[in-house]
Order: structure tokens, then sequence, then C-alpha cells
């Protein structure tokens, strides 16, 4: 009787608690966990592993990954230890929310005379993965929606067929990188996909956006190499590029007209500074082209502070890096990025001293200190990045306006927008005068804004134009109130006689 009330009493109990939760689980308590519906953790040794295990420990391990895959249920966790694995995966339909880990970057490699990684479902996740596809085959095909693929290295031999190959929608893909020995890189076929961090090679062509290929995000990456076209969006619409490097391509895009191209770099283009790390002159390409490609490799480090010093030091380090630009795989350029808050103060000087510090001795960046003065000496918003702004009074979200530079707006549009507001918070060096820039659109139903800084009235800007202006640039003297943090709030109190109406259309801000 005693036993049929405790079933899972003893060693038992415990190698079924084990199997189904995971030691994380354990400290968080058994209360918390449907009891039998934990997560699973399995592991794969290839050098001593036996398929006949339980692959519950490292002792135990399997020895093939698709055989702890075939055994996992949803929301198991996989650990794959480093070696050679040559199979090819699959992760049928029935399975979803698996994460498939590896021991280091590309020490797990698996190699298939076949696509070498099948993800039909969804949610899953893969780390630490180098995955190989020998012949006319895709490395990885993913078909599965809201997947994550980060630290993975896509090879194929095959010299028409494509590396990665993403058909489903919303995933996302980092820091990982195509080898550069592939001939094509990514074929995109899905919506809502982002990639970021990643280095992207083909000696033909890096990427290829098929039609319906919507809504996607690239920034942060780099693409290399190509002799046909970097990006070749034939097809997709609102596919934003942004922040990314275009290296050693023939042609740096192809685009069909619907897509947006942003503040990029570009090695093949005259790259004249205007003062603020932004080309003097647009870059043009087939089908369209990017109206503010910045002047160097990396160059949007610069741009929260827009200072002219600064953009020439960080061209000196990337003009000495290595032609794959990869100074030890970036990782030294990764430790700025990651560091940053989302309005690009760079609060941590560590970060950059970090960077100065490890660089090899061949006069870059030697002024260490013209660096530090002239950080956070300037402070930029814009609307892309717009989580650091405050809604004080109406209703403001960020809409697409195609007309400005950016692709969109942070708006007020609403049945009444008097008096509408916003506060932002910014970093000024001292509380001597300066200029507020405002980049924003201008028509028939715009408004006029009362400028505050903590408090205080700095004076208006009139947004109304008789016909629909792009890319509007308003300045007003501000004065801080203090050296350090101060509180800048945008109110719509006016409109003039002859506007419809009170609408605020900014894209963005910054301070000279």
């Amino acid at each position: 009787m005693f036993d049929r009330l405790y079933p899972f009493r003893g060693l038992e109990w415990r190698r079924y608690f084990h199997q189904y939760t995971t030691p994380r689980d354990w400290k968080r308590g058994a209360r918390d966990i449907p009891f039998g519906l934990g997560a699973k953790t399995l592991y794969v040794d290839g050098t001593n592993g036996n398929d006949h295990n339980d692959g519950l420990s490292w002792k135990t391990a399997f020895k093939t990954i698709q055989h702890a895959i075939d055994e996992a249920d949803s929301w198991t966790n996989i650990f794959i230890k480093d070696g050679t694995y040559s199979e090819a995966l699959s992760i049928p339909s029935g399975k979803s929310s698996l994460s498939l880990i590896g021991e280091s970057w590309k020490g797990v490699i698996i190699s298939a005379e076949d696509t070498a990684l099948d993800v039909i479902s969804d949610s899953n996740s893969f780390m630490n993965l180098y995955l190989k596809a020998i012949g006319e085959h895709y490395a990885c095909l993913a078909t599965g929606g809201r997947n994550i693929f980060k630290n993975c290295f896509f090879e194929t031999s095959g010299s028409s067929t494509h590396a990665f190959a993403l058909s489903g929608d919303d995933n996302l893909v980092s820091h990982s990188e195509t080898s550069d020995s592939v001939a094509f890189g990514v074929h995109l076929f899905g919506c809502r996909n982002e990639f970021a961090h990643c280095r992207l090679f083909g000696s033909n062509t890096v990427l290829r956006i098929e039609e319906d290929s919507d809504d996607g995000l690239f920034h942060d990456c780099s693409f290399f190499n190509a002799s046909a076209y970097a990006v070749y969006a034939g097809g997709g619409s609102n596919n934003l590029f942004y922040h990314n490097n275009f290296i050693n391509n023939t042609n740096a895009i192809y685009d069909n007209g619907y897509n947006k191209f942003l503040e990029n770099f570009y090695d093949d283009h005259s790259n004249i500074d205007n003062g603020f790390g932004i080309a003097t002159s647009p870059y043009s390409f087939t089908g369209g082209s990017d109206p503010r490609p910045v002047v160097c490799r990396n160059g949007w480090l610069a741009l929260s502070w827009a200072d002219a010093d600064l953009v020439a030091a960080i061209k000196a380090v990337t003009d000495n890096l290595p032609d794959n630009g990869s100074l030890n795989d970036l990782a030294a350029i990764r430790a700025v990025t990651d560091n940053l808050p989302d309005n690009g103060s760079l609060n941590d000087l560590a970060a950059i001293r970090a960077v100065t510090d490890n660089l090899p001795d061949n006069g870059s960046l030697n002024d260490l200190a013209s660096i530090l003065a002239n950080q956070k000496k300037y402070w930029h918003w814009h609307a892309l990045h717009s989580d650091d702004y405050h809604v004080i009074a109406g209703t403001w979200s960020v809409v697409d306006y195609s007309g400005q530079h950016l692709g969109c707006v942070l708006s007020n549009y609403s049945a009444a927008a008097l008096n509408d507001e916003i506060s932002v918070p910014f970093f000024a060096p001292s509380t001597s005068a300066l200029t507020l820039n405002i980049r924003c659109v201008t028509n028939s139903v715009s408004g006029i804004i009362t400028v505050y800084v903590d408090g205080q009235s700095q004076g208006t800007l009139d947004l109304y134009s008789a016909s629909e202006q792009y890319n509007v640039i308003k300045t007003i003297s501000i004065t801080p109130a203090r050296a350090g943090i101060n509180i800048l709030r945008l109110r719509v109190t006016d409109h003039n006689a002859s506007s419809s109406d009170y609408w605020c259309l900014i894209s963005e801000m910054w301070l000279s």
C-alpha cells in the first residue's frame, strides 16, 4: 500500500525527476514545474557515447545527435561534445522548442552528403554548430518559424547552392557566419527574419531575397567578397538594412525598389566626411540608394557623439583591420557595441579602454586622451531606437514614412493633438549653450512645439509648411541645466494660422 501511494520513492524517483528536470529546476523547486512535464536534458558525445545509453549524463551520453533528437520531447536541451558528426539532422514538425548546444565555436562539426540540418518545426534554438554539407546541398534549411541560430557556421561545397536557406518566418540569426569558401551565402524566402552581428560571405552572391520575403531586419552585419551582388533583393519589400559593412564586393546591392538601406558602410563609395561621420553624398545602387552612408567601417559607433575627431579615430582602427575585418573576430568592437546603452551614450568607458588596450601598437588610436575628452560630447536620438523617450501626454508611436531618412518618424497622430508631449533624456558636457537639431517632416497639418530643458522654456519651432517637405532640419539654441543628464521635453502648444492641426513628425534629434 505504501508503495502504491509513493511510486517514485528512492532511486527510481530520482531517475525520473532528473530525466525531466534540470539542476536549475531543482533549485527553483518542483512545485514550479508541472509534474512530469519539466525540461529534459540529454547529452551527446561522439567519441565516448553509445546510443544504447539513456543519454541523461555525460557518462551515459548518446553517440549521435539524431538519436538524441529522436528521444527528445519538446523543451529538451541537448548538449553536444566537440567532434565531427557524420550525420544529416532533421527536426520534424512534431518536436518543437528543442535546444541544440555545441561545446564551443566551430567545435561541433555536423557533416553530411545531404542537408546537414533540416529544421521543420518551430521555436528551436541552435548554438555553436558548424553545419557542413558535401555536394549541392544546403548546410541548413529552416522551414520552421521562430527559431534562433547563434554562433553557427554554415558551409557547403556545392557551387550552385546556398549555404543557408531560410524559408520560415520570425527567425533570428545572430553572431553567425557563412564560410568564405561558399559561392552563395544565404537564400531568404520567409518574412520578419532578423540577422544581427553576422559575417556573411559569398564569392558570387552573399544574400538573395525572394518574392514575398518581407519586413526583414539586417543590422551590424558584414557582407564580403561578392562577384555579382552582396545583396540581391529581386523580391521582397520593407526589408531594412542598417549599420552594415559592404566589403570587397563588385556590386554591393541590387534592389527591386521596395527595401530600405540606411547608414551602412560601402568600401567603394567616395566616403567624404560631412564632419559627423556621414558621407556628403548618398550611395547609389541599382534600384535605390542609401541616403546616409557612414564613412568608415563600423562608423555608426561614432554617430552617437557626432564628433569628427572620433570618426577619424575609429577610421584609424578600421583601416588597420585585416581585410576580412576580423580583429579577433570583431570581439573588441563587439565589446564596445554590446555595452552601449540604447541611446549610445557609452556610460562605461571600460569598453573603449578594452579596445584600445588590445590594439596592436601600429599608431592607431594612440591618443586615447583625445577619445576620452570627446566621450559623451554630443548626443544623438533617432526613431529606429526610440525606446528612450517617455510619453507625457497624447498618443505617440513610430510609423513608417518612406520619404524620410530612416524610413519612419515618431508621430502624435490623434484627434486632439494639442498639448501632446514627450520627454527624452540627453547628456551635456557642460552648461554652455548648444544647438538642438531636429530632423522632421513639415506639412499643412503640423503644429508648433515648445522646447523645454528641465522645465525651462528654450523657445518654439513651427513645423508648418504649405506642402509636405521631408528631412527638414529645425534648429534651436538650448542651455543645459547641468553638466550631465538633462531632460528635454517637446510639447505641442499651438499651430500656425494656416495649419489645420497640431501634428509633430520627427525622425532624429542631435546636439551640436
